[in-house]
């Protein structure tokens, strides 16, 4: 089983190393395909090499990303690179590395539970899958956090099993490994709290047949209850104490933020006067609002020919301009505090299902950037949940349409193709904003998902029936939920590949038992299995030699501090692929 393992991580390293070093956008953060966070948390890391605050130390992303990029990408660039960036090469291919490990994880795990078969089918699937390619080639948080979910699977696996064994001393010590690997995926992922909720459920809900019961209580219930919630409370609290330094850093930005200014009011020289109660009113917002909101307030009103301004004329003045009085930050925060904001973005009535500033107040720039000193953003930021319900309670039957299309976006990214050309859709693609590559529509990629769609609806029943991939199914719902109140992104299923690899495997094992004996069995078995690696390998350097020419169309800006061919775009551009450039 561990021969075949390490086999499967030689096999996905190689074909993930090919797709990269091959690849004009080695040398980026981000790549053609897949941009994501890359090029914020590369300028993040340059600000931890520096010594200084990004974005003020407010926790507004999950830290994991850039903090190894400080750590283990040397700035510098390679050896005679022209410009002073960063050699996110060598951690590329330790993403590779990372998404190679997965594959060989995963195919213990699903060996172990679905059996050798199915297992098989499923680690071909995860292999070659195009979006793994392409988040491994990416230095976002997908490729780490594919590791880990598939890690927190195993284990959570593993507990169930010591559990019914009554293991106790092996099941404490794997309950402080669980809650390591969640507080890593918390440090990578914003919304990883619900599937630590979710597993923790399924945790104290499995059986704990065996255990030594007289050892413990006299009422084996409650002993089988004390183990449960003892383990599973350990879990969390090593997942807390992992989390928390960075935890009290973000408190402490926000205090900071909101105790602190190096620009006061300049009431003196303000262009019309401040009664007492007016200052009194300032002086109650958050140091960080002040100064900006009183200018605002003193250039507008002078403008309208006023002398003077009183307190609640004031507090009447943003209420009708931002329907909103500066308030603290909050100070509720685990490691992310872009929750509330994302949901009221995600759920405004002009959003597309994707990434959407449309609720962002725009009057003062056309593509607005998150401006806590403007009330109509900080409202967002602090009471964004109140503004999302209030989008969603004005038009239910927009808001179920909305749905729909961030759900089509997260099938995109759950039924992409096979190997570095993307069979059989191809690699022209339509870049959704924040989100990675997915398909143009056409008849193809129509009834590729169809196909894919087929092979996970049966995945699930046979899953049912054999009472199998429990928690691959959470894992699935767990996705569903944030993909529902939040984002629809391609990339969130990316994420979460082996789970769909995993139920496609089981209706594809399904399907060989209805063959006869003698062309389900093992050496045939094998034999397709070598001989499609080795059709894969072929097709992978065949086409990494020779490149295809990009045409890119959209809205991109060049980013030439990364590379002279870097380009970078916050909107939605489309990838077109011309034919392979001629070798002489």
């Amino acid at each position: 089983m561990w021969l075949f393992a390490a086999a499967i991580f030689l096999v996905a390293l190689a074909l993930r190393l090919i797709f990269l070093l091959y690849s004009r956008d080695r040398f980026w953060p981000h790549s053609t395909y897949f941009e994501g966070d890359a090029p914020l948390f590369a300028h993040w890391a340059a600000a931890l090499d520096r010594g200084e605050r990004f974005e003020e130390g407010l926790p507004l992303h999950s830290p994991a990303v850039a903090y190894l990029m400080h750590w283990f990408a040397a700035p510098g660039g390679p050896r005679d690179w022209p410009l002073p960036a960063r050699d996110f090469l060598a951690l590329k291919c330790a993403w590779c590395g990372l998404s190679a490990a997965t594959s060989a994880v995963f195919f213990v795990l699903a060996a172990r539970t679905v059996g050798l078969r199915a297992a098989w089918a499923a680690v071909m699937l995860l292999m070659f899958s195009f979006g793994s390619y392409v988040t491994a080639a990416s230095l976002n948080s997908e490729t780490p956090y594919a590791f880990v979910v598939v890690a927190l699977v195993a284990l959570t696996t593993w507990f169930a099993d010591l559990k019914r064994r009554g293991a106790i001393a092996s099941l404490v010590c794997l309950a402080v490994a669980l809650g390591v690997l969640h507080g890593l995926g918390c440090l990578l992922r914003a919304e990883h709290p619900l599937l630590v909720v979710l597993l923790a459920c399924g945790m104290i809900a499995s059986p704990a047949r065996g255990l030594p019961q007289p050892a413990i209580v006299a009422d084996p219930r409650r002993g089988r209850g004390w183990l449960s919630v003892g383990t599973t409370v350990l879990m969390i609290a090593t997942m807390v104490g992992v989390c928390l330094p960075w935890t009290l850093a973000a408190r402490a930005a926000i205090d900071r933020m909101n105790r602190e200014t190096t620009l006061p009011p300049d009431y003196e020289h303000a262009a019309i006067a401040w009664t007492d109660d007016a200052r009194r009113l300032v002086d109650a917002m958050p140091a960080f609002a002040r100064a900006d909101n009183v200018r605002y307030v003193s250039d507008t009103l002078a403008r309208a020919g006023r002398k003077q301004v009183s307190g609640g004329e004031v507090e009447a003045f943003l209420r009708r301009q931002f329907d909103y009085i500066p308030a603290p930050l909050s100070r509720r925060v685990f490691v992310s505090s872009q929750g509330p904001l994302a949901f009221a973005l995600a759920n405004h009535p002009k959003a597309d299902g994707g990434f959407s500033k449309a609720a962002l107040d725009a009057r003062f720039e056309p593509d607005p950037s998150l401006q806590m000193t403007l009330p109509s953003h900080l409202r967002l930021y602090n009471d964004g949940y109140a503004a999302g319900w209030r989008s969603i309670g004005s038009d239910p039957a927009a808001w179920l349409g909305l749905v729909g299309r961030k759900l089509t976006r997260f099938a995109a990214g759950a039924t992409l193709g096979v190997g570095a050309t993307n069979w059989p859709v191809g690699r022209s693609g339509t870049r959704a904003a924040v989100d990675l590559a997915t398909p143009l529509p056409g008849g193809v990629w129509c009834v590729w998902q169809t196909l894919w769609g087929v092979a996970l609806a049966s995945g699930v029943y046979v899953a049912a029936k054999r009472r199998v991939g429990g928690l691959w199914l959470l894992v699935i719902a767990y996705k569903l939920a944030v993909t529902v109140a939040f984002f629809g992104y391609a990339r969130q299923a990316v994420s979460i590949a082996p789970a769909f690899c995993l139920l496609a495997a089981l209706a594809v094992d399904r399907l060989v038992r209805f063959l006869p004996a003698r062309l389900a069995g093992p050496r045939i078995g094998y034999g397709c299995v070598l001989m499609v690696l080795a059709v894969m390998l072929a097709t992978d350097l065949a086409i990494a030699r020779r490149p295809a020419e990009m045409r890119i169309r959209g809205p991109a800006r060049p980013a030439t501090h990364w590379a002279p061919n870097a380009f970078e775009s916050n909107q939605s551009i489309d990838i077109l692929l011309e034919a392979p450039a001629k070798t002489k």
